[in-house]
């Protein structure tokens, strides 16, 4: 008979009965058998190495089955893995198997058949744990690619804006530009002030409109050329190239502060009114070009100062003091 290399752990405070499990199941072909004198001694082997059927008596000192089961599936959850769990018992009342089951069992072997039933039991288990790992690996693989789309992705899910990382992307592309050719980078970050405050007043679905109707307004109120994205849970960006860096002034962006601070924006619970801070930076060859982050970490470093201004706060780049660089 070919061996079944299913890993199996034995749980049984009887000696005798260990040993007669033992022999049925390595008569059946099993071999990755394991044993514990006692529950406790079975949480420690399942901590070290986990066991794909666990057969463990129902009535054992200390702990029982059921508690022990319970500590299974806390150990199953934290590893994301799962154990076939039966249980042998003596009980032959329904509410007593009905409670079992809702505490996490999978199946029972009564002691007094357990000769003639335990290795259909067990056949029937194998068939389950080959799912259930299927299951878990195919979950796996599934996250694994959700994980690695969101490193690669670009756009922000919410809004349909892009992300930091296509800002971050964009502002790169200016500044290369501003080297080759000429010209002036320009990054913008929008913080919108009393975000968490209407969230306090409002359904969070009224938030999630307003960022929506923020991220379509910003689209309107740039050039098709420049760069909109959602850089954070309440921030928004603009990356744009102007032809001078004197052209990087409150002058040049007053419509996108008015266009946000001025003009309610329509939601499910009326026109609701937005308060931006709204910070910009330019750098050229004249004040030496930046990386993208530290040039976008600089331009956030004066949202706090820009906040309650009537206008853009302008700021030409700076390498940023080592306190600041810390801080964040």
């Amino acid at each position: 008979m070919m061996g079944s290399p299913i890993s199996i752990l034995v749980v049984d405070d009887a000696r005798v009965s260990n040993v007669m499990i033992d022999r049925i199941l390595k008569r059946a072909g099993y071999t990755n058998i394991r044993h514990a004198g006692s529950a406790r001694q079975a949480l420690k082997s399942l901590e070290k190495r986990k066991a794909e059927i666990l057969l463990a008596d129902w009535m054992m000192p200390e702990m029982d089955g059921l508690e022990l089961t319970r500590r299974v599936r806390l150990i199953d959850a934290e590893n994301r893995q799962y154990t076939y769990v039966m249980l042998i018992t003596g009980h032959d009342g329904v509410d007593h198997l009905r409670e079992a089951f809702k505490r996490g069992v999978d199946d029972f072997v009564s002691k007094s058949e357990i000769g003639k039933t335990l290795i259909p039991r067990f056949l029937a288990a194998e068939r389950i744990v080959a799912q259930h790992s299927r299951t878990l690996h195919e979950n796996k693989l599934l996250m694994e690619a959700n994980t690695r789309m969101r490193k690669t992705a670009l756009a922000d899910g919410l809004t349909g804006v892009g992300n930091r990382r296509y800002a971050l992307r964009s502002l790169q592309g200016v500044l290369a530009h501003v080297q080759g050719r000429g010209g002036c980078a320009c990054a913008m970050v929008v913080s919108l002030r009393n975000l968490k405050q209407l969230e306090s007043r409002h359904q969070r679905g009224m938030v999630e409109q307003i960022l929506v109707r923020v991220a379509r307004r910003l689209r309107q109120l740039t050039r098709p050329m420049d760069y909109v994205a959602r850089i954070g849970e309440d921030r928004f960006a603009v990356v744009c190239l102007l032809a001078d860096l004197d052209d990087c002034s409150a002058t040049t962006f007053k419509r996108i502060f008015n266009g946000i601070n001025l003009k309610p924006f329509k939601t499910n619970a009326g026109f609701l009114q937005v308060e931006a801070a709204i910070s910009i930076c330019g750098a050229d060859n004249r004040t030496g070009l930046p990386e993208p982050k530290p040039m976008l970490d600089y331009c956030e470093s004066f949202v706090e100062q820009a906040s309650g201004m009537k206008r853009p706060l302008i700021n030409h780049w700076k390498p940023l003091p080592e306190s600041i660089k810390a801080a964040g």
